[in-house]
């Protein structure tokens, strides 16, 4: 449990990293530990990158960890494909 803790910590979504990826990652980490939504939320939010972050002031603050997954996809997506690189 400790390992995944730390694996938490560490783990950040590069620029140039699909937000599935990191989300796939994110809760399988997630799953080994007994944190509550709030402190996965506000995990998850601290492992973004800046440019998606500079983008998340465009829209409402999400109210739940499913919610910032939600508008962090549309995020992703939409910047990758304005890059013409939608995978």
């Amino acid at each position: 449990m400790a390992d995944a803790e730390v694996e938490l910590e560490q783990l950040v979504m590069k620029d140039n990293h699909q937000a599935t990826k990191f989300f796939v990652d994110f809760y399988r980490l997630a799953l080994l530990l007994q944190y509550n939504d709030k402190a996965l939320y506000q995990r998850a939010y601290l492992a973004l990158p800046k440019r998606i972050k500079d983008e998340m002031v465009h829209f409402n603050k999400p109210c739940s960890l499913d919610r910032l997954q939600d508008l962090i996809q549309k995020i992703n997506q939409h910047y990758w494909e304005r890059k013409g690189k939608l995978l």
